[in-house]
């Protein structure tokens, strides 16, 4: 026989192979070996044998081992199979990354596990199984260098410590021993699995049912019954109320918001309920200390138009308790002659000395630079008859790993600078990793050219260069658009139409902005087949145009709030140099094509598919802002889908047909204008104040003379409301000018009035109620992915919103696997309400606040106005007395007339002073009032014409 290679890997033959033998010799001079006085050594192959022979036998379950008796002379093991076997041996060593399981261990003299599971290194044990009865093991083999207990990776929430081995006491068991076989020292503790947190209006029999094992697996099966209650279509009445249910909790959580001005008493079982309901928040806060707020009940009445409203009992407009109130309260050594002192490297590409020099006419002249010559040789023989150059060449080791920086950036790469790169996160860590004796590395400590930031720049040109070959402009993107289109799966690509569409931007629609009308129009459409999937069960969506993010293109993104987890989510990007009607038509007909493509089904509208007026499939609900061109471009989107349709009558309009529809009608339909941007523009028009309050009184459900309101902006606002100019002499402003009317405005775009006023549009009230009465989701999205970086490149502006889609969507598919949140908020829609009063009431505090400073402003320059008047009147007073008694003087008679010239001035500021305090009228928290009579008397005569 060939001698045996025992430094060989041993042939591996498999355990439960149909061949046995007997080895008993084998094992009984093996038996000899465990008793000499020395440790037997031997190589790692033939440890591996033996760990495989002792996981043979104790795994099969028909051998045990049986203590020896004492005495150094035994020189056998008796097998037998009675008894739990006690494990010893070697430690067991799990191979090839496979989990070994034993069964019928004995941990100690009271314990026996039921089954131990070997588990290799790095494995992540999330769900440990567990028994009823009896007990099971889990032993991980851990890496010295990074020694964390794999306890902490279990999901359960563990805790109660019932006991555990003192700081300097260890324990031993069977069940871990070392190289040698014996048991190693170990510290015992015990703990418990804490549980869950439920409702108590949940099902409790489903809720508490047991388990001994879990998986990933089981854990979405569990949570794909709650997933479908939460996504199933219910009705439109049924999500009403339950909005409903979630403002009125809201209101009872938060309360009044403002400070505590007035204390409320509270009587017999009233004060019991709100004594309990206290104890339930403050039990809620954890400890956390609560906001110092009013305490008053909360009321809800009616306007003298009939518009609801909630309201703190301690707010109050009296007019005689408000009046008694107010009664109450009133920053040598240089120049072009000095040598110059100015050397480069002879690599340098430097032609003239960047000092200004004058010759010896005295010109001014740019010194051509001058290379010395130098003859010395590699081998360092000689001497440098030159200055010492700078040491500006990076050597080729450090330039290598800045490129390997570059090129591991993705993404960054394509709108990356000097500055960005030098703070970039993986350059920081590369720093700290390889310059840990520093303590704030940079570049420069890498090597000091690289302090240089235009020696940078080359770097990173060259390096975005070989990344994107083609730039990072148009060109780049469809580089990039074909490169996916080639590489990727059709479920991977994302860019999904790239093109320049010259004849486009020749149809001008009215809406359209005709600066840029020779300019063709490009578009590119973002989106994934999962998007697709999902805008095809939306109902309730929203568009916004960004204009941040990109360059040179603008961002129309459709997004929405997706019903499950309450996550707003956006389904389409859309970048497009110009905004016209004709583009947003033809972005909205792409959009269709590749839903269809995507999902083999078409999108559906309500009004356009459904067979009732009570029949609510497909989309419901367009929310966005006044943009002509978008709005006017999905109309006659909706307007061609109609005419290709079979003849149907309208819903709405029984006696038209859809075809016959124009785009306008459309809108009508389903699109609601943003109260956010309404008021925001009434806000910044320069009318009047009850003029604005009685524009904003068309956003609403109803309204009783609605076109009575118009006609009264129209005759009141002047230019800004009516779009005519009032020319009055002596209050005429010119700046005025400029502003485009808000009726006629709202009448010109066709849309704008029916958008606002839900009796003005076809709208089902339904569904009035249940969509956002604002785009603040989609703004919201914008704002969220301004964040991933603004002013990119074209390149650049869609990795970033590519990555910032692929979060969202993977977010999203997370909680519907496992119920994760990207928050530790439950997404009930009575938190986002809850938090929308809390930030109303913040919002509205703080104006208050802002006009209680206006108040005591007002307050100060009457004051001083009134002091400046009562000084002109005495001085009046002097001086007449003196004229008086100097009959016929010409020079008191003069300083008479000057104190009262002076009296007239300080009256008129006086004047001035009174009525600008006036226009503070119903102004404040009501805590602060105008300290003055005359101010008084003008407040009360102007709330009577009011």
């Amino acid at each position: 026989m060939s001698p045996l290679d025992i430094d060989a890997n041993p042939p591996r033959h498999s355990p439960s192979s149909s061949i046995k033998e007997n080895v008993r010799p084998q094992l009984s001079f093996l038996s000899t070996l465990a008793h000499v006085s020395q440790s037997p050594q031997a190589p790692p192959a033939v440890k591996q044998a033996l760990n495989l022979a002792v996981s043979y036998f104790t795994s099969i379950g028909d051998f045990l081992p049986v203590s020896p008796p004492n005495g150094p002379t035994q020189k056998h093991i008796s097998l037998s199979s009675s008894g739990p076997m006690p494990l010893t041996g070697l430690p067991l060593s799990c191979a090839d990354g496979e989990i070994l399981t034993r069964h019928n261990i004995q941990l100690n003299r009271q314990t026996t596990l039921e089954t131990v599971y070997y588990y290799p290194r790095n494995t992540l044990v999330e769900y440990p199984e567990t028994s009823i009865n009896g007990r099971i093991g889990h032993v991980f083999s851990l890496d010295p260098l990074n020694w964390i207990s794999p306890v902490l990776n279990f999901a359960y929430s563990l805790g109660g410590s019932h006991g555990m081995s003192q700081r300097d006491r260890t324990v031993k068991t069977t069940l871990l021993v070392d190289d040698l076989g014996e048991p190693v020292p170990c510290r015992e503790t015990h703990t418990t699995c804490q549980g869950c947190k439920i409702c108590p209006y949940n099902d409790q029999a489903t809720i508490t049912r047991p388990h001994c094992q879990a998986t990933r697996d089981d854990l979405h099966r569990n949570l794909t019954h709650t997933q479908r209650l939460l996504q199933s279509p219910t009705d439109l009445s049924q999500q009403l109320l339950m909005k409903t249910l979630s403002l009125w909790s809201s209101f009872c959580r938060i309360g009044c918001s403002a400070p505590p001005y007035e204390t409320t008493s509270y009587l017999g079982m009233e004060r019991d309920q709100v004594e309990r309901w206290n104890a339930q928040r403050e039990k809620a806060r954890r400890g956390h200390e609560a906001k110092s707020t009013c305490q008053g009940r909360l009321l809800f009445e009616y306007n003298y138009r009939g518009i609801p409203y909630v309201r703190c009992e301690h707010y109050n407009r009296d007019e005689g308790e408000v009046s008694l109130l107010e009664k109450e309260v009133f920053a040598e050594d240089e120049g072009p002659v000095l040598a110059c002192s100015m050397v480069s490297n002879s690599s340098s590409v430097r032609v003239c000395c960047p000092s200004e020099h004058r010759n010896s006419a005295g010109d001014l002249v740019m010194a051509e630079m001058e290379r010395l010559p130098c003859e010395s040789r590699i081998l360092c023989h000689g001497h440098h008859p030159h200055p010492i150059p700078q040491p500006l060449k990076t050597p080729p080791l450090i330039r290598l790993q800045i490129f390997k920086l570059l090129e591991s950036l993705g993404q960054d790469l394509a709108d990356l600078t000097p500055r960005r790169f030098l703070r970039h996160t993986s350059v920081c860590a590369y720093l700290r990793n390889t310059l840990p004796h520093i303590l704030h590395p940079s570049l420069s400590d890498l090597h000091v050219s690289l302090s240089n930031r235009e020696h940078l720049q080359v770097y990173i040109e060259a390096a975005r260069l070989k990344a994107f070959p083609e730039g990072t402009g148009w060109e780049g993107l469809l580089h990039l658009k074909q490169r996916q289109d080639q590489e990727l799966s059709p479920e991977e690509v994302y860019i999904r139409y790239a093109a320049e569409l010259p004849l486009l931007g020749s149809i001008i629609h009215e809406e359209d902005d005709t600066n840029r009308a020779s300019d063709p129009i490009r578009i590119i459409i973002c989106m994934g087949k999962d998007s697709s999937k999902r805008l095809l069960d939306a109902q309730f969506l929203q568009s916004d145009i960004g204009f941040k993010r990109i360059v040179g293109f603008q961002e129309f993104e459709l997004g929405g709030r997706d019903h499950g987890s309450r996550t707003a989510l956006p389904y389409c990007r859309v970048y497009l140099n110009r905004q016209t009607a004709a583009a947003h038509h033809f972005i909205f007909k792409k959009i269709e094509e590749i839903v269809t493509q995507d999902t083999g089904k078409s999108l559906q509208w309500r009004h356009l598919h459904a067979m009732t007026m009570y029949e609510y499939v497909g989309i419901l609900h367009w929310a966005a802002d006044q943009h002509g061109g978008q709005a006017k471009g999905l109309g006659l989107h909706l307007k061609e889908l109609a005419q290709q349709m079979p003849s149907k009558y309208d819903l709405h309009e029984p006696g038209r047909l859809l075809s016959s529809l124009s785009e306008y009608d459309h809108l009508h339909r389903l699109f609601r204008l943003c109260h956010a941007h309404v008021s925001r523009n009434i806000k910044t028009t320069r009318v009047s104040e009850d003029v604005k309050n009685k524009m904003r009184s068309l956003v609403c459900m109803e309204h009783p003379d609605f076109d009575s309101v118009l006609r009264e902006i129209e005759q009141e606002g002047g230019k800004p409301g009516a779009g005519m100019y009032h020319f009055f002499p002596a209050r005429y402003d010119p700046l005025i000018s400029w502003l485009v009317d808000w009726v006629q405005d709202k009448r010109r775009s066709k849309f704008a009035l029916e958008g606002m006023c839900w009796a003005k549009s076809f709208i089902p009230k339904l569904v009035w109620q249940m969509g956002d009465s604002t785009s603040n989701v989609i703004e919201g999205l914008h704002s969220d992915v301004n964040t991933e970086g603004i002013a990119c490149s074209l390149v650049g502006g869609i990795h970033r919103g590519h990555h910032f889609d692929n979060l969202k969507l993977k977010t999203l598919n997370v909680f519907e696997m496992t119920g994760i949140r990207p928050s530790y908020q439950s997404g009930h829609i009575s938190e986002s309400t809850l938090r929308g009063l809390k930030r109303k009431g913040n919002s509205r505090h703080k104006v208050l606040v802002g006009q209680d400073s206006l108040i005591s402003n007002h307050n100060k320059r009457l004051l001083l106005a009134k002091e400046a008047l009562d000084k002109a009147t005495k001085r009046v007073l002097a001086a007449q007395a003196q004229a008086a008694n100097n009959i016929g003087s010409a020079k008191h008679n003069e300083a008479v007339v000057k104190r009262l010239g002076a009296r007239v001035k300080a009256e008129t500021k006086y004047q001035e002073a009174v009525g600008a305090s006036a226009e503070a009228i119903g102004s404040g928290t009501g805590k602060r009032h105008i300290q003055n009579r005359e101010s008084e008397d003008m407040i009360m005569t102007m709330r009577a014409l009011k």
